[in-house]
């Protein structure tokens, strides 16, 4: 059985509400850089080499990691208390310092094929109320297993007839699931149970691979 969400899809977009293309808003979202980025700029600044110990304490000082190759700088993350009263309730006791946008948009980055879906999904269509203080979810390939910190992904296996809407971060082309898919897993997710009837879309988003947060 394949997917059944298309043409509440096709109206969303016939309505520029949600459509396959689309750019993304941040919002009040902070950008994720990319840490050989933010280490050049400092090592170019200081006339240091991009290693040196005093470029790595300088990043350590002001940025903390959200992915093993992006971070934020340390003022944009989330605030503290929020952080520690979502990580109450994480299965695993996760602390995340940013958003399920930023976070999206930065593994989505790092790993080209993955496609964000359920609560990510949800959070780079502008829906993140409910996302920010959960894992990152994304279709890929992989073995099945919770991610092992606040670095990494929660992944599922793709199937193969899954459809797949592009998004755009400023001209890089980003994987999501579509808007009547990405609600069904939301839901699902939101419920703790592990498989897809039919409810718009018939698969098994079995989970697959993907670890904490920290500075570096």
């Amino acid at each position: 059985m394949g997917y059944h969400g298309g043409l509440i899809d096709g109206r969303l977009g016939e309505q520029g509400i949600v459509y396959d293309g689309m750019p993304l808003i941040p919002g009040e979202q902070p950008t994720p850089e990319a840490l050989r980025d933010v280490r050049t700029r400092i090592a170019a600044a200081r006339g240091l080499h991009v290693r040196s110990r005093a470029v790595d304490a300088a990043i350590n000082d002001n940025f903390t990691k959200i992915t093993p190759g992006h971070v934020i700088a340390n003022e944009l993350g989330r605030p503290r208390w929020l952080q520690l009263h979502q990580a109450r309730s994480h299965p695993r006791g996760f602390v995340y310092p940013a958003g399920a946008w930023t976070r999206a948009v930065a593994h989505l980055r790092e790993h080209p094929t993955w496609v964000a879906e359920s609560w990510s999904a949800a959070a780079l269509y502008g829906v993140g109320d409910f996302s920010d203080g959960a894992d990152t979810a994304v279709y890929a390939a992989g073995d099945r297993s919770a991610p092992r910190t606040a670095l990494r992904a929660a992944m599922r296996r793709k199937p193969a007839e899954l459809p797949v809407w592009a998004v755009y971060e400023y001209g890089a082309r980003l994987h999501v699931t579509p808007p009547m898919l990405t609600a069904t897993l939301s839901t699902v997710s939101a419920a703790g149970r592990t498989r897809v009837a039919d409810a718009g879309a018939a698969m098994d988003p079995t989970p697959c691979a993907a670890g904490g947060a920290g500075r570096g």
